[in-house]
């Protein structure tokens, strides 16, 4: 279901037999501290404490310094609501830059598109732990 369009980015709910799993965003722009910030007000807003926090970054074609620093905090709020922060088909150049920033796994999980989101979150935790990228 498709919740909202605002300056390259779609918000999506995700469901599994009727219960919310996680929210989708979709950024097909650069992400600078703009959308970081548009980003975190929208997690701020949405009520429901989902497993998955997932940005789609395919279309996104560079991120700034600052943009780099949301990540952080993006995380920290998913983790805070009981969730993991996905970033998925980010090409191999700007997740290097991130890694270097310092944006690193576990703090966020790197996967290559959201059907990779769907099966981490399907498969049952390993023995001993529990909770969503716990693999």
């Amino acid at each position: 279901m498709r919740c909202g369009t605002a300056r390259g980015l779609t918000l999506t709910r995700v469901r599994r037999g009727g219960a919310l799993t996680g929210w989708s965003i979709i950024c097909a722009a650069p992400y600078f501290f703009g959308a970081a910030a548009q980003i975190g007000g929208v997690l701020e807003r949405i009520a429901e404490a989902p497993r998955a926090f997932v940005l789609d970054m395919t279309e996104v074609p560079l991120i700034d310094s600052s943009g780099a620093r949301s990540f952080h905090q993006l995380a920290g709020r998913a983790r805070r609501r009981g969730g993991q922060l996905f970033l998925v088909g980010l090409n191999p150049v700007l997740r290097r830059q991130l890694e270097v920033q310092g944006v690193r796994e576990p703090e966020v999980r790197y996967l290559p598109d959201v059907s990779a989101v769907d099966r981490m979150l399907d498969a049952p935790p390993p023995k001993g732990e529990s909770g969503p990228g716990k693999a």
